[in-house]
Formats: C-alpha cells, structure tokens, sequence
C-alpha cells in the first residue's frame, strides 16, 4: 500500500512540483502565525474569525439594497417587490446569522437569544431563526461542572463556615444526588436537578420549606473571560452595519452592553428573585411557601365577590446561604415551558394543514384558528376560550417537564404528543392516525392553556405591579422562562435580567 503511494507521487509532472513546492513553506508559515496568533492574541483572532464570517453576509445585504435603490429610481420594480426582496434577503440572512453564532459561539450565543425577542426591532425572520439558539447550548463536561460547583460552594456564606475535610467535598457532604446530566443548559449557565442531604436540611433549619428537590444554576466561567472582547466586537459590528441595513443593532448592543454583564452575578440575581418575590406575595399576586387549593386550580375567580383571587403566580425561592457570584441554588418547579406548548401548537397546526385542515374555518367549532397566529401574538386569548366551547375532550397534553431556565434539553420530549384515544374524531373523517394525533395534540396544549388562563391575568398583573408600583420587574419574559404547571398555575423564572426603573421613569 506504501509503496503504491509512494510511486503515485513519482508521477506528479515535474513542472507541478515546481510550481507548488516553493509555496509549501509560505503555506505551512501562515498555519504557524494562524496558530501563534490564536494563542498569542486569542481576542484578536477571534475577532477575525468572527469579521470573516459576517463579510459575506454584509456583502448580500449591499447588493440586495443596491438592486432595490436602483430599481426603485428607475420606478422598474414595485414597493412590494422591493419588500418581497428584503422579505427573501431577511431569510437567507438571518440563516447565515445564525450558522455564525452556533460556530462562534460563547457570548454571541447569548446576544442571539436576546436579540430573538426583540421583535420591535428585527425582522420576523431573524427572530424565528435566532429563537432556536435557545436550544443549542451544549452542555459542559459534568467532571468540569463538578469542579465549579464545589469550588463555588466552598465560597458561599454557609461553606465558609465549614472547616476540617468536609470542606473539600462540600458537593458530597450537602447532596445526596445532583443529576449529571442537565435539565437545562443555556449559553451562561446550565442547570442541574440535585436532592439535598439532611445535613444540609439541618443546617438550613426553619428558613427552608420546600423539601430536598432543588436545582443547583452553575456558571460557566470560561464564558465570562470572553465577554469583554465579545462585546467590543459586537458594538463594532453594529456600527458597521447600521447605515446598511433597515434595522439597527446599534440599540441592541447598547441594551446587552448594560444588562447583560450583570447575568453573571449570581448573587444579586438571588437577591433580586427573592425581593421581587416578597413584594408579589405582599400583593397578592404571588404563590407563598403552602401549594395552592385544590379548588383554585380553574383560575381567578370571577362574578362579583369580593374576595380576592388566590395567588396563580410561583416564583422559585432561592437559598442564598448557598449561593455566590458563579452558583445559585433555588427551589425546584415542576411544569411545561410556554415554548413548548407553543412549538406543539405549531407542529400540530403545520400538520393539519399539510393534511388539507383548514384551521381557520375550524375557528368556530374547535378554537383551532387563533392559534395560527400563536407565535405572534405570545397567547390569542381568543384560542383558550374557543377550548371551553369544544365539543370534544382531549387528554394530550405535552409531558410535563422540570425547568429552571429559558432553555429546557427535554424540548424535544416534551413537545411530542402522547397517543391515544383522543383524537379519534379526525381519524374517522378520513385524515388517518397522523392527523388524528396531531389533532390530539393541538386540544391538549389548548386545554393546557385554558387551565392557565386565570393565571395569564395575574401574570399580566404582576408585570404591571412590578413596573408600575415597585419599579423593579423581571426584564426577559420570553416563553422560555414561564411554566405552566399541573394545576395551571403560572411558574416564573430566571431572574438575571431584571431592571429598576428611575422615578422619572
């Protein structure tokens, strides 16, 4: 085999050999200053890399708004062909855009997730794009992540008062489990379910009413290190784009440049988090330490009684003897993430009309027709209550997941529907067992938002509160970071975006 090799490169021709031999040298030059650069000036090159990708990118946009400016002064193309333009430019872009963050990755993640919300901004189709790195973190190494969370629990406040050895397996001494694997893992942090030991119950004492189940939020700290350079390069970008595109980044950036630094404290999102929790409970607005009634699972009440409404809203407690700057401990909750039920709705609604369904006609009868428009319009209020009029009762709820963060790795899992007797009906008007399922599907995400209606209200409510009264809200609502749980009320989550507002404000 050797020898075969060898003798196929005796009979390169000699004017290729001396064509190409005295560029090996330059060749293998360049790999080396790429490779001595890389780890020399580790913000430089990546900030290359990044510039490298985002060229051709830039150079598309140029041309689309070049033909578009031309074709509008020489009044040969319509408005709204020049919107069927950007409308097709947006989409090719965005899927670039997105290619490039998942290959960059590190804090560009994090701006792509952000930037997914602002739809006041961004196109629709950068938004859909980029809502998917919601999904995408990969999680760390659990050797790694045990690394960080003992370190990080021998500086928090309880785990400086432990000498001798327990304190060097403080992970062990205080967790009868943590999970390996994570529920969740997001371009920051990752999320681990864990069971706390009765010594640690013990040393909590009567501050801790929850039971063991918590999760423990661990950062990533590699992360944090590229944050600066990651920023700088970002502001560059914007600037660099603003005249071209018809968005700006610029405002984006800026945002993320104030905000984003502080998800990285872990403390203060604790302190926060409790803070905006104690001041919903004083409201009325917020869950307290006991479950809610069984008899308050329908939702607010309504007619004109004067009592109150049971509080529908959960906001985990966190144990700040347990948390520092890179850890943070908190209550478990259990439910389906908002993004679920939508994706669910999504994938049935798709499926139907690949079928023939006309949702929209079906609006009458089944409610079916609002949740078209779901993902636009958050939750069509009009869609949950079509789901009390319907005729036929379905069971085929998305599974109920564990979450503590605004991306869940059983997305997936949860989102399939669970077969059954449901959705026969539509099988029996000749769609078959697909449609049927997918019909199932679809009324079980919608009984799942009618159990939840109530608690939408408050939610609503206690977003006004938090803004309105106290000044201080919870500032990334995206449907990642809300659960629906079993007896519909309202889980909310991850508080390390979170906002105070000046009195002039």
């Amino acid at each position: 085999m050797s020898s075969s090799a060898y003798s196929g490169l005796d009979r390169v021709p000699c004017n290729v050999k001396k064509v190409f031999q005295p560029l090996s040298g330059t060749v293998v030059g360049l790999l080396a200053i790429g490779a001595l650069v890389k780890r020399i000036l580790p913000d430089q090159h990546r900030s290359l890399n990044v510039w490298k990708r985002i060229l051709p990118i830039y150079l598309k946009y140029l041309s689309t708004k070049y033909f578009c400016d031309l074709g509008r002064s020489l009044h040969v193309i319509s408005e709204e062909g020049i919107e069927r333009r950007w409308a097709k430019r947006h989409e090719a872009g965005s899927k670039q855009v997105y290619r490039m963050i998942h290959q960059v990755g590190g804090y560009y993640v994090k701006t792509g997730q952000v930037m997914a919300t602002k739809s006041e901004i961004l196109p629709a189709a950068w938004c859909r794009q980029l809502s998917k790195l919601w999904d995408d973190a990969k999680p760390r190494r659990w050797s790694n992540v045990r690394k960080s969370i003992q370190a990080d629990l021998q500086q928090s406040p309880l785990g400086k008062t432990i000498k001798g050895k327990a304190r060097s397996q403080l992970w062990r001494e205080w967790f009868q489990s943590i999970d390996e694997a994570p529920l969740a893992s997001a371009s920051i942090a990752q999320v681990h379910g864990a069971v706390m030991s009765p010594a640690l119950m013990n040393l909590l004492g009567a501050s801790w009413a929850h039971g063991p189940e918590v999760v423990i939020k661990v950062q990533h700290h590699d992360v944090q290190a590229l944050m600066g350079a990651d920023l700088r390069n970002m502001s560059r970008v914007a600037r660099f784009l603003q005249h071209l595109l018809p968005f700006s980044l610029v405002d984006v950036v800026l945002e993320m440049q104030t905000v984003i630094p502080k998800e990285f404290d872990f403390e203060r999102e604790a302190r926060l988090m409790a803070t905006i929790r104690g001041r919903l409970q004083d409201a009325g607005l917020c869950c307290r330490d006991q479950p809610a009634a069984a008899s308050s699972t329908s939702g607010s009440s309504t007619g004109t009684s004067a009592a109150a409404p049971d509080p529908r809203i959960v906001i985990p407690q966190p144990i700040k003897e347990l948390s520092t700057d890179g850890i943070l401990v908190q209550q478990r909750i259990s439910g389906t993430p908002f993004k679920v039920v939508l994706q669910s709705c999504q994938q049935a609604l798709q499926q139907l009309q690949a079928a023939g369904v006309d949702t929209a006609a079906a609006a009458g009868t089944r409610g079916l027709g609002t949740l078209v428009h779901l993902n636009q319009d958050f939750l069509g209020h009009q869609g949950v209550e079509g789901m009390e009029g319907s005729s036929t009762a379905h069971a085929h709820a998305p599974s109920s997941t564990h979450s503590t963060n605004s991306t869940s790795s059983g997305t997936a899992a949860a989102a399939a529907p669970r077969h059954g007797a449901g959705g026969g009906a539509a099988g029996a008007a000749g769609a078959g067992s697909g449609l049927g399922a997918a019909t199932g599907q679809l009324m079980g995400a919608m009984k799942l938002l009618a159990s939840s209606r109530g608690s939408l209200h408050q939610l609503l409510m206690a977003y006004g509160h938090m803004m309105l009264v106290d000044g201080l809200y919870h500032a990334d609502p995206h449907p990642g970071n809300f659960l629906i749980m079993e007896d519909g009320r309202i889980g909310l989550l991850d508080f390390g975006q979170c906002c105070v507002m000046s009195e002039q404000e």
